[in-house]
């Protein structure tokens, strides 16, 4: 049964993240009427169940953003706020921050919208930046990777020595792997170091400051952690306000390169997982859609929490085949109808679409009976096709006419 109709904003600026467009189908299902404030080609305004668009043409000014929210705010009136990736969540951090310290930067209502959705803002930190994250982790027990936060290149080759080789620097605020560099030697940590610590720049930072782009966090820590044995795999949760209500495992079965995108998933429960997520979950006094990154050792059933994502990724949407409708689940508990924990009752292997397909046309047509084409939402899936036909991939091969697909 569906919860009352439910008003949300989802805001994005990054492109090429599939996930979030494939929740708008799901949400709206749920009870969502859904409004989203983002460019005009960005993928979560592809869908067809958009009701209105607010253009977001850059995220640049802070001033400028915060604006642009209040405006699309006021107008939308929305129940809950959906922000899609990491810049959109750095920024909407800063300006609840500075509204809290006594700025004029939106509405008292517009804040207390913004605190329902994204949580509490005393671990705002943890939420987005791997060395809290990791350093709220240690506070409660959980396994994390081996390392030490490091200020210069001579400590960052003096702690990958005593960790030994192989390890990763990696930068506090990143995503997508960009900010993660393997080293294998002394020479590669020096060179990392470099190239995750740019010099600072005076002027540049005064220029930063005067157009209000010091939102992004440019300057964040860097840390050198111990290579560990076993995969990388992630924790799909849902929260309302610091409580777990759900979610599912996914490891990475086929990528994009060896850090990129998942193109085929492998869904279902991990007791392991699920544990730390929960208590992560309610340390962080969290709300919405988050994903946390762990190394599963499947030896000796054991995961190492590696990071937080506090956003939508873009596998959420496929809790359903294994019995976990986490849009549902945020309806009902938006609306105060939802007290039971949802679980896991089956495990699946799903190719997505069209990320595999635009890896490997002849893998995604063999797995064609499979693959997660979003058949309730034309509007995207149109999309979809185009963007394959534009790489030379052939839509008839997909056979969508067909019953099996």
């Amino acid at each position: 049964m569906k919860s009352p109709l439910i008003k949300i904003l989802m805001l994005a600026v990054e492109p090429g993240r599939w996930g979030p467009a494939r929740l708008l189908s799901p949400l709206s299902e749920a009870g969502f009427e859904i409004a989203v404030l983002c460019p005009s080609s960005n993928l979560i305004n592809r869908s067809a169940h958009v009701k209105r668009h607010y253009e977001l043409p850059y995220l640049k000014s802070w001033r400028r953003f915060a604006k642009q929210l209040s405006d699309a705010m006021t107008d939308w009136q929305p129940n809950l706020i959906l922000a899609c990736d990491e810049q959109v969540i750095a920024a909407l951090h800063f300006l609840i921050r500075r509204k809290l310290s006594g700025q004029k930067v939106m509405s008292d209502k517009n804040l207390q919208v913004l605190l329902d959705s994204l949580g509490s803002p005393e671990q705002f930190d943890a939420m987005i930046f791997k060395n809290e994250t990791r350093k709220l982790a240690l506070k409660l027990g959980l396994s994390v990777p081996e390392g030490s936060q490091v200020n210069s290149k001579d400590e960052a080759v003096e702690i990958a020595q005593e960790l030994g080789f192989p390890v990763y620097l990696k930068k506090s605020f990143s995503w997508a792997g960009l900010g993660t560099i393997e080293c294998q030697t002394v020479a590669a940590v020096e060179n990392a170091f470099i190239q995750l610590n740019p010099k600072k720049s005076i002027l540049k930072d005064a220029i930063r400051s005067v157009l209000k782009r010091e939102w992004y966090p440019k300057y964040t820590a860097t840390e050198v952690q111990k290579a560990l044995p076993g995969v990388s795999v992630m924790f799909n949760a849902l929260a309302w306000r610091g409580q777990y209500l759900g979610g599912f495992f996914a490891s990475r079965e086929e990528t994009i390169g060896n850090n990129g995108p998942s193109t085929i998933v492998k869904i279902g429960a991990n007791i392991h997982c699920e544990r730390s997520a929960r208590e992560m979950v309610k340390a962080l006094g969290i709300t919405g859609f988050c994903a946390f990154d762990f190394m599963w050792n499947e030896k000796t059933n054991s995961a190492v929490l590696l990071e937080c994502n506090p956003r939508p990724n873009q596998v959420n949407h496929l809790g359903p085949k294994i019995g976990v409708d986490l849009c549902a689940t945020l309806a009902f508990a938006f609306t105060g109808k939802f007290d039971a924990k949802i679980t896991v009752c089956e495990s699946a292997v799903v190719p997505l679409f069209p990320q595999e397909w635009l890896r490997n046309e002849n893998s995604a047509l063999a797995k064609r009976r499979s693959l997660d084409i979003p058949l309730r939402d034309s509007k995207l899936l149109e999309f979809m096709l185009n963007e394959g036909a534009r790489n030379g991939l052939s839509v008839k091969r997909l056979n969508l006419t067909s019953s099996a697909a």
